[in-house]
């Protein structure tokens, strides 16, 4: 791993004291296997002494089971870098010796954006062992996720950190690419830079795989090699790796199992930790967790955080990850990042609809759960009138959206829709909506306010459409009288009912039944159905 945190200064002595003094950590501390370097293929050994002048010791930085990560200043570049030092007594340890030099070479050939580079290497004669790598100013994914989680189903939350995961799924995939597996996937191991730069640290037991690259990765070169490549038989029957996020086949020491599909469980632990807040395994022994890891016991995102407001979409992904089956998991760290990226871009996966002509999309009336997304053909937007006359709204084509006003605002739909033509629409349903607009604590309220005032104007405007047309019927008629009718009692105007509805309806465009509902509303008017007689009576004649 590469450094971060504060500067901290050596106490005494410089390097060239710890380097001779150095204890190891608390018995217990796991670290990573990985082959020796021949010395040939190192370059020239450095002596405790040159390591002490070339490098001015200013503190630890961390430490685990076989050494400790040193900050030091190169006083021949000129530039701050974290070293790896070996513990005193792990120099004439040979396992632990290749185990250093394996890591080291792993971590110089993987030469990628998101993978911490090693800068150099020495060993020299009296078994200290050391490399210098990359020192990333910044902070641990944990530490992070600290400060930055998802918590308040904020999009903002997600859009940063997804683009760290995706970032770290780069990592990996290049590293598969190269006949490379990590093994050790989790959110202390991942390192963001100041300036938001993201690393994939600690390389130590990374497995190599022994393939070709894949044959459609141009450019990359060969797989990873180390001078000598440690023995399968070396990690039989050992648990490799850390109990709160490793796979099945990792929990149960079957290292022949052991694939690229074992990084993929182990991202989607990252993943799951990002959206609840803690691994996929908890527990009160190391027992316990071994054992839930062995059986692959993991809760839903959504139950474990039922109040972040989890999409759905990013909890299928996860647990997709983590599935029991290699077979079941996603095929590649590559096939995960697409379905992150995709939902980051929005393009969660929604079903689409065919609907031949004539058919409906929806119904005045009807209380809508879906919205329609038009990506081909023409529907109508109609409402229909009392007498069940269709009205015209809009001609709508490929683009358009309908339906969201009464999913939005829970309403019942003001308006029907039809296919014009055959029409491939894509479905929302009002709960895909829902988790979308809840990422956002101000724009889900927004737009729901703004549909229940389209949806509430709307009747309004429908009203005031029906008195409209009401009053358009009523002049008419009136016109109608005054101009045509006879004399009658009290000053009043008459005509024959039936040849005024026939001049009406040619003239108007109207139905009978529309005519006539709106005639039997208006005051001045008296119809004699006997007679076939309407007149008009004056409020003068009547007293009003």
């Amino acid at each position: 791993m590469a450094a971060k945190g504060d500067d901290q200064r050596g106490k005494g002595g410089g390097l060239l004291g710890w380097l001779k003094a150095a204890k190891p950590a608390a018995e217990g501390a796991h670290e990573a296997k990985a082959p020796a370097a021949h010395p040939d293929d190192v370059g020239s050994a450095e002596t405790v002494h040159d390591v002490a002048r070339r490098h001015e010791d200013r503190g630890e930085i961390a430490r685990g089971g076989m050494g400790s990560i040193r900050k030091v200043f190169d006083t021949t570049l000129h530039r701050t870098v974290a070293m790896k030092v070996l513990f005193p007594e792990h120099r004439q340890n040979q396992s632990t010796l290749e185990r250093f030099a394996e890591e080291a070479q792993i971590m110089a050939q993987l030469e990628h954006p998101n993978i911490v580079p090693v800068h150099d290497y020495g060993d020299d004669v009296d078994g200290v062992r050391w490399f210098t790598m990359y020192y990333v100013r910044g902070k641990t994914l944990t530490e992070i996720l600290q400060t930055d989680t998802v918590a308040d189903g904020s999009r903002e939350a997600y859009f940063k950190l997804l683009n760290i995961f995706l970032r770290v799924c780069d990592a990996v995939s290049f590293a598969h690419s190269r006949g490379v597996v990590h093994r050790d996937l989790k959110p202390d191991n991942i390192m963001v830079g100041a300036f938001g730069e993201v690393y994939l640290m600690d390389w130590g037991i990374a497995r190599l795989l022994g393939r070709p690259p894949a044959p459609d990765i141009d450019d990359i070169g060969g797989p990873v090699r180390v001078h000598r490549v440690r023995a399968t038989d070396d990690e039989k029957g050992q648990i490799i790796g850390t109990f709160f996020y490793m796979s099945p086949e990792q929990a149960q020491a079957e290292i022949d199992k052991v694939d690229e599909r074992t990084d993929v469980f182990l991202l989607g632990g990252v993943l799951y930790e990002l959206l609840t807040g803690q691994p996929p395994y908890m527990g009160s022994s190391i027992v316990e967790v071994v054992r839930a890891a062995q059986k692959c016991r993991i809760k839903a995102p959504d139950v474990v955080a039922p109040d972040r407001n989890i999409p759905d979409a990013l909890s299928h992904i996860a647990m997709r990850c983590l599935a029991k089956e290699q077979g079941d998991r996603y095929p590649s760290a590559a096939a995960l990042r697409a379905d992150v990226e995709n939902f980051v871009k929005g393009g969660a996966s929604f079903p689409t609809i065919t609907f031949k002509a004539g058919e409906h999309l929806m119904r005045e009336g009807e209380h809508g759960d879906q919205v329609f997304i038009v990506n081909r053909g023409t529907v109508q937007v109609y409402k229909t009138w009392e007498d069940g006359r269709r009205h015209g709204v809009a001609t709508l084509r490929s683009g358009a959206v309908v339906g969201e006003a009464a999913v939005l605002s829970s309403q019942q739909r003001t308006a029907s829709v039809v296919a014009v033509e055959d029409v491939v629409a894509t479905a929302v349903t009002r709960e895909q909506l829902d988790k979308e607009l809840g990422l956002n604590n101000w724009m889900g309220p927004l737009v729901k306010a703004l549909a229940d005032r389209f949806v509430d104007n709307n009747r309004h405007l429908d009203e005031a459409r029906a008195a409209l047309h009401a009053a358009r019927i009523d002049t008419w008629v009136l016109e109608y009288l005054l101009t045509h009718g006879q004399p009658g009692e009290q000053g009043a105007r008459e005509v024959l009912f039936s040849h005024m509805l026939k001049a009406c309806r040619h003239a108007l465009k109207v139905p009978e039944l529309e005519l006539r509902r709106v005639i039997d509303g208006l005051p001045r008017l008296k119809l004699d159905v006997e007679r076939d007689v309407i007149a008009y009576v004056p409020a003068e004649a009547t007293g009003e």
